[in-house]
């Protein structure tokens, strides 16, 4: 085939300046709403970044710890007491401690709402005092 007959190929515009820009915004949305959370005057929660990320799948990316972390008074060992309650609440397994965790794992419609509510109590549990949960809990008799 000749130069002359080889078919010319046109160039196609490139949806990497559309990605990127999708990124970036997303990003800065995360950030917004993890600084939202740092300012106590805005009254935003941990549970509202949840809430909204259930429609809104930028704030599915937010890493469980980062979010922990934007509570004003929180630092690394609350955020280590939290997720290490909410696993045991949640029964979690071995594997399941290991994968980190994000918003989007905490809403996720195959868990049924469990990692939520285990999240729920361990912040609870945090804000209330910092106890931790006992082993096996909830099958087993503490206290009595």
């Amino acid at each position: 085939m000749t130069e002359e007959e080889r078919p010319r190929l046109q160039p196609r515009k490139s949806n990497v300046g559309r990605l990127a820009t999708g990124r970036a915004k997303a990003n800065i949305e995360r950030a917004e709403w993890l600084y939202a959370v740092n300012q106590p005057e805005l009254g935003i929660t941990v549970s509202d970044v949840i809430r909204e990320a259930v429609t809104n799948d930028a704030l599915r990316r937010i890493s469980l710890w980062q979010l922990l972390l934007s509570v004003p008074g929180w630092g690394e060992v609350h955020a280590a007491r939290v997720i290490r309650n909410m696993h045991a609440a949640h029964g979690s397994t071995a594997a399941e401690r290991k994968v980190k965790m994000n918003v989007g794992t905490i809403i996720d419609e195959r868990r049924g709402g469990r990692l939520w509510v285990a999240l729920a109590d361990a912040m609870a549990r945090e804000e209330a005092g910092g106890e931790s949960v006992p082993a096996g809990f909830p099958y087993t008799a503490t206290g009595l």
